[in-house]
């Protein structure tokens, strides 16, 4: 599909575009990194607070109610003081939170950490989706398939470094630490490599120009965003159900591995990766529909290998096969969500994120709420159940249809 540009290539007063491309990349590694790093830490925080997995089901939920506020946040932000500081703040948020996490000294103070950093995920999670979708509108390239790989090369990296850190003196807080690391780094990058700018439409009422008369009169199109939204909620299902689980499950059903555990997602990531460098070249042959369905179709069958194989190498193969679908869809629908109204990006891009939550929750809370142990595994019917429903509105997930017209003020 082509993308046709809102702005020029380069603009007086931006940081240059290879710099722009690199802060943005590296705004979508760091959130990977950190993610992975305290997804993998799960085992250790349930033995650690002796947390059950129903307890962990709990603590995800409200996690992912923290994630939504910080979605809106982020909303708040970047129609103010642009999405740069939104991605800056969020990464610094996450810092703080992951430090906490490993050094609480009280179960309390470690869930007030969890909850802090589900505010830095949400609010992350939109920002960085606005400089991707901007710099995609400004250089008419797709790139999201790219800064995802980035996302997923970080959390492979991540997860790996959990199982080597697991067999050292400094074990899971060793890996926490690092990654929070170079989460700081990345925000102090970003002041001065992400794109600074702000929606029009808010800029030029911060400034008491007159507004763009089109983009004032243009309300958000709701039933593009459910459609969007309600595609990616699908993916996040499975893509929650994997970074959740799929170190619990291999861990607990499978004692005499438990060392190999995080290596699951690791693949998991590897396949991902491997996918989305592909996936902008995809974009442009065949489009974004073509695309989103056959990733469906793959993600689907990752699940049902999980579900049916009850041993090591079976969920090691769903995994993998899972990996493609995920590591496609994602991307793709948040370029069809960047597309749906330039002249308020931001808000659309924050709100279709909020979607990322509710398939967290359907993916991964549930999950742990029916299953527990070896019984882990049948719960990836669950994200394919829901993969498998949105195919009719994936159909028209690139439709411009349900675009709306300008409208009397």
């Amino acid at each position: 599909m082509q993308i046709t540009p809102t702005g020029p290539d380069i603009v007086e007063g931006l940081p240059s575009l290879r710099v722009r491309k690199t802060a943005v990349a590296c705004g979508y590694a760091a959130q990977g990194l950190g993610y992975a790093a305290v997804m993998t830490a799960l085992p250790t925080f349930q033995d650690t607070w002796g947390i059950d997995d129903q307890g962990v089901a709990v603590i995800l939920l409200g996690t992912c109610v923290m994630a939504g506020i910080g979605s809106v946040a982020a909303d708040l932000i970047s129609v103010r003081r642009g999405s740069r500081v939104a991605v800056c703040t969020a990464l610094t948020v996450q810092v703080a939170a992951i430090a906490t996490m490993a050094f609480a000294p009280v179960f309390a103070a470690f869930i007030a950490a969890v909850v802090v950093y589900g505010i830095g995920l949400g609010t992350m999670d939109a920002a960085a989706n606005m400089q991707g979708t901007m710099l995609e509108a400004r250089t008419a390239t797709p790139h999201l398939g790219r800064f995802y790989a980035a996302y997923t090369a970080a959390a492979a990296l991540g997860a790996l470094a959990m199982s080597a850190f697991l067999s050292t003196a400094a074990g899971a807080i060793g890996a926490l630490l690092t990654a929070g690391a170079i989460q700081l780094a990345v925000a102090v990058f970003g002041v001065v490599g992400l794109d600074p700018s702000r929606e029009a439409v808010h800029a030029q009422r911060d400034t008491e120009q007159s507004p763009a008369p089109d983009a004032e009169r243009i309300a958000l199109p709701r039933r593009a965003i459910w459609l969007v939204g309600a595609t990616l909620m699908a993916i996040y299902m499975l893509d929650s159900a994997v970074s959740t689980w799929s170190t619990v499950y291999l861990t607990n059903a499978f004692d005499n591995l438990a060392h190999l555990a995080p290596l699951g997602y690791a693949l998991y990531q590897v396949t991902t990766l491997l996918s989305r460098l592909v996936t902008d070249r995809l974009e442009i042959r065949v489009g974004i529909t073509c695309l989103a369905l056959a990733a469906i179709g793959i993600g689907v069958a990752g699940c049902v290998v999980i579900a049916a194989v009850p041993a090591f190498a079976g969920a090691i193969v769903g995994l993998a096969i899972a990996g493609i679908g995920g590591g496609i869809l994602i991307p793709v629908t948040f370029a069809a969500a960047g597309r749906i109204l330039p002249a308020r990006r931001d808000e659309v891009i924050a709100r279709v994120n909020l979607f990322n939550y509710a398939g967290v929750i359907l993916g991964a809370v549930i999950i742990g709420a029916i299953a527990s142990g070896s019984g882990i595994g049948l719960g990836f019917l669950i994200p394919a159940a829901g993969l498998v429903a949105v195919i009719p509105l994936a159909r028209r997930i690139d439709s411009t249809r349900w675009r709306p017209a300008p409208s009397a003020v």
